[in-house]
C-alpha cells in the first residue's frame, strides 16, 4: 500500500514495477519512489491483521464495488466539497454549501454527511478511518468479504477425528454417513474421554464429513479412493517431451472385449500391450495376447522400431502416404522398399530414448532390461501405485474403450456393471484375435493419428490445431530422425537367454533335449563364454513356441534353430504353459518323488499335443490351453518372419509346422465385419449423425459421444 491506494505487484522489470490497483487499473511505477512514499507498507497477512481483504476487492461483487464507489464519494465530498476529491473533476453544483471548505469546517461537513446519509457520526469517522489505512477495500461491507471457516466453530479435536476416519476409511469397504459418524464418535471416546468433545447435530456432523472429505473420493469405487489417497501433496508438474521418442510410455491392460477360442469356440480374455509416444500422443506399437509375458514387453520395442506392413483387409486410407513427412519420411520408406514393398502403415518410427513402464512383473524383468540395454533405452518405472506417473497411456486406454473397443464385436463393457447378458455379449463375441489386431489397426491408422488433438498445440500458434501424424511431423523436421537399420538377429537378441551344456546327444533345456547340425563344431569344444555361466553356451527361446531353440554360431555370426528329439514331429509347436502342464500331468499320476525323464516328459507331451491336434480334449483345462497354443504360436511364428505377416502367408506356415487343423477360417479371408461395416465404418456413421465433416472430426462433438 502507498499513496492511500493498495496495489498488487504483477511484474518486475529491473528497478520497475508494473501494479495493478482495487479498481483493476495496471500502472507502472519506479520501485524507489514507491518505496519512499510516507505511507508504503507491504500487505503480508503478518503485521496487518486485515490486510489480506485488501486484495478480496479484486473479486468483489458489481454491486459491492458500486456501494463501495458511492460510500467513497460521499466521504470525499465530506473532507474535499467534491465527490471526485479534486476540485478539478468538480461537478455541476459543487462544492454544496453545507461541505464547502470555505464556509463549514471538517467536524460540520462531517456531521452534515451523517444527516444526509441517516447513519452516525462515528460511523462515518470509522469509515475515513478505514480509507485512510485501507483505501477503497476499507470501505466494502467487511461482513461481505470476511473469510469463512469451512469447519465454522466446531472443535478442532472433532476435526481431528474426521480426518482420521476419513483416512483409515481410504482401504476400506464402502459405507454410509452412519457408520462414518460411529466412528467419529468411538474414536473421541477412546482419546478424550465419553462426553468431553461436543457432537453437532447429526446435519451439521454430515456438513462435516463432506467438507474434510472434499477430493478424498469417499463415495466413489475403493479404488478411485485409494488412488486419490497415493496423489502427492503438491500439485501435479506437466509432463512434457522436446521431440518424438524423448519418452515412451508401455503399459498393458485387460481388453474390454472378448476373443473367439477357435478350439473351443468360446469366448476369452484379452491383454492389450500399447506404446504412447508422450509427444506426439502417436500410438507407436500394439499387441493383443492372451496373456502378457515377458518377451511381449521386449518384442513391444522391437515393434517401435521398425515399420510396420501394410495390412491388404485394411482401407488405403490406412497407407503411408509418400508426402507424409517429407525428406526422412522418403528415407524410411526407400530403406524399407526392399522388405516392404506393398508400403507401411500410417504409424510413427521412432527410436525411444526413454521408456517409462510401471513395476509389473513383465517391465521389471531381466528380460525386458536386457532388450532396452541392446536397444540403448533407458527405463524409468513409475512410482508404485501411482497411475499419474503414466497418465498419457492410462488416458489412452480409456480413449480405446470409448472409441474403439464399443464398436466393436464381443465388447464387454469396462467392468461387470456395465456388462449385458451373457447371452447376447457371447452372442456378439465372434472375432478372433487376428481379426481384432486387423480391426485396431484400422481405428490406429485411419482415424487416432488423423485426428485433431486437443492436447497437441504450439507455443508460437496457440490456435493451430494439429494431429498426432502432423505434431509427429514437426518434431522429426526440427529435431531429426534416428533410423533403426534392419538386424535381422535383432529378434533372436531380445529373447530370453538361457545357459546350456552342449555334450554328445545335444543341450538340455527344460527337462528336454534339443539337437542340431549347428552344434556339431561345439560338442568337443571349450565355451569361450565366462563370467558367472562359464563353460555354457547361450541360446535364445521364445516360451511361446519352445518346439525349437536358437543357438548362435560363432562362425556364421547367425542364430540357428535345433529342434527337439524324442519325437516324430519336431515342428509341432508348443508353449511353456502346455509344457508346465504336462509335468504336472506325470506328477500327479506318478508322485511327487517321481523325477520324469526327458523321454517320458517328450512321450507324454506329444499325447497331449495328439489329443489337440485331433481335437480329442479331456478337460476343460486342456481346451484352455490348446487356444492359448495355438494364439501363442501364431504370435512367435509373426515376430519370427519379421513381425508382419498376414493371414494368408500365416496359414502356409502354420500348415508347415503341423498347425493346419488348428487354424481359424478368417485368418486366411478377410476379416468379417457386423451390420455391414468394420468398427471404423460404425463409427464413422455414429460421428456423421451428428452432422460432423471434413477429414478431422470435432472434439467438442466426439468427447460428448
Amino acid at each position: 500500500m502507498f499513496d492511500g491506494e493498495v496495489y498488487t505487484v504483477v511484474g518486475f522489470a529491473g528497478a520497475t514495477i508494473r501494479l495493478r490497483s482495487v479498481h483493476d487499473r495496471i500502472s507502472i511505477a519506479s520501485l524507489s519512489d514507491v518505496v519512499a512514499t510516507g505511507d508504503f507498507k507491504i500487505l503480508d497477512g503478518e503485521d496487518e491483521g486485515e490486510s489480506n481483504d485488501s486484495f478480496v476487492s479484486l473479486d468483489i461483487t458489481a454491486e459491492q464495488r458500486q456501494a463501495a464507489t458511492t460510500r467513497l464519494a460521499h466521504l470525499r465530498e465530506a473532507i474535499t466539497g467534491f465527490r471526485s476529491g479534486y476540485a478539478e473533476l468538480a461537478l455541476p453544483g459543487e462544492p454544496r454549501d453545507e461541505y464547502n471548505p470555505g464556509l463549514v469546517g471538517l467536524t460540520s461537513r462531517m456531521r452534515n454527511k451523517a444527516e444526509e446519509l441517516e447513519i452516525g457520526l462515528r460511523t462515518l469517522y470509522r469509515d475515513k478511518a478505514n480509507y485512510d489505512k485501507l483505501g477503497f477495500i476499507g470501505l466494502v461491507d467487511r461482513r461481505q468479504i470476511r473469510p469463512v471457516n469451512p469447519t465454522g466453530r466446531a472443535d478442532h479435536r472433532l476435526v481431528a477425528a474426521i480426518d482420521q476416519v476419513i483416512q483409515d476409511q481410504k482401504d476400506k469397504t464402502n459405507v454410509g454417513y452412519g457408520k462414518l459418524r460411529r466412528d467419529i464418535v468411538k474414536l473421541l471416546g477412546r482419546e478424550h474421554g465419553e462426553g468431553e468433545v461436543k457432537i453437532p447435530s447429526i446435519p451439521t456432523l454430515n456438513k462435516l464429513i463432506t467438507e474434510r472429505s472434499r477430493g478424498k473420493y469417499l463415495n466413489h469405487s475403493s479404488k478411485t479412493r485409494r488412488g486419490a489417497a497415493s496423489k502427492p501433496s503438491t500439485p501435479y508438474r506437466r509432463f512434457e517431451a522436446q521431440r518424438p521418442g524423448e519418452y515412451v510410455m508401455i503399459d498393458s491392460t485387460p481388453l474390454d472385449a472378448f476373443g473367439m477360442d477357435p478350439i473351443s469356440l468360446e469366448w476369452i480374455p484379452l491383454q492389450l500391450v500399447l506404446a504412447v509416444d508422450v509427444y506426439s500422443r502417436s500410438i507407436l506399437a500394439w499387441r493383443i495376447v492372451h496373456r502378457d509375458k515377458q518377451v511381449d514387453a521386449a518384442l513391444m520395442l522391437y515393434d517401435i522400431i521398425r515399420p510396420k506392413r501394410f495390412h491388404p483387409h485394411i482401407p488405403e486410407s490406412s497407407r503411408w502416404s509418400r508426402t507424409y513427412v517429407g525428406v526422412p519420411e522418403n528415407i524410411v520408406v526407400n530403406l524399407s522398399e526392399t522388405d516392404l514393398p506393398e508400403g507401411v502403415m500410417a504409424v510413427p518410427v521412432i527410436r525411444p530414448e526413454n521408456v517409462i513402464v510401471d513395476r509389473g512383473k513383465i517391465y521389471m524383468s531381466a528380460v525386458f532390461e536386457r532388450a532396452c540395454v541392446i536397444l540403448g533405452i533407458n527405463v524409468q518405472p513409475a512410482r508404485p501405485r501411482t497411475g499419474s506417473d503414466k497418465s498419457y497411456v492410462e488416458r489412452m486406454f480409456n480413449t480405446i474403450g470409448s472409441m474403439f473397443l464399443q464398436y466393436v464385436p464381443g465388447y464387454k463393457g469396462p467392468n461387470v456393471w456395465s456388462r449385458g447378458t451373457p447371452e447376447q455379449v457371447e452372442e456378439e463375441a465372434f472375432s478372433f484375435v487376428d481379426e481384432l489386431e486387423v480391426y485396431f489397426a484400422d481405428w490406429v491408422c485411419s482415424f487416432w493419428q488423423k485426428r485433431w488433438h486437443p492436447g497437441l498445440w504450439e507455443e508460437i500458434a496457440p490456435g493451430l490445431k494439429l494431429t498426432p501424424n502432423e505434431r509427429y511431423e514437426e518434431g522429426i523436421t526440427r529435431a531429426g530422425f534416428v533410423y533403426v537399420p534392419r538386424n535381422v538377429n535383432l529378434y533372436y537378441e531380445l529373447l530370453p537367454v538361457a545357459w546350456v551344456t552342449v555334450d554328445d546327444a545335444g543341450l538340455r533345456f527344460k527337462n528336454m533335449l534339443y539337437d542340431g547340425p549347428v552344434l556339431d563344431p561345439c560338442r568337443h569344444r571349450t565355451s569361450p563364454y565366462g563370467g558367472e555361466h562359464e563353460g555354457k553356451w547361450p541360446v535364445s527361446c521364445d516360451p511361446r513356441d519352445l518346439s525349437r531353440l536358437f543357438f548362435y554360431d560363432l562362425d556364421s555370426r547367425s542364430w540357428q534353430p535345433v529342434r527337439r528329439v524324442h519325437t516324430m514331429n519336431p515342428d509341432r509347436p508348443f508353449n511353456d504353459v502346455t509344457l508346465g502342464f504336462v509335468k504336472s500331468l506325470i506328477l500327479s499320476r506318478g508322485g511327487e518323488n517321481l523325477k520324469p525323464t526327458r523321454e517320458q516328459v517328450s512321450r507324454a507331451l506329444d499325447a497331449v499335443l495328439d489329443r489337440m491336434d485331433d481335437a480329442v480334449l479331456e478337460k476343460r483345462s486342456e481346451r484352455r490351453l490348446a487356444a492359448r497354443r495355438l494364439e501363442e504360436a501364431r504370435q512367435a511364428a509373426r515376430d519370427r518372419t519379421g513381425g508382419n505377416m498376414t493371414g494368408t502367408s500365416l496359414a502356409a506356415t502354420l500348415t508347415r509346422m503341423g498347425e493346419s487343423d488348428f487354424l481359424p477360417a478368417p485368418t486366411s479371408a478377410p476379416p468379417r465385419f457386423v451390420d455391414g461395416g468394420s468398427p471404423m465404418q460404425l463409427l464413422d456413421d455414429a460421428l456423421r449423425d451428428h452432422t460432423i465433416s471434413g477429414d478431422n472430426y470435432n472434439p467438442d462433438v466426439w468427447e460428448d459421444e
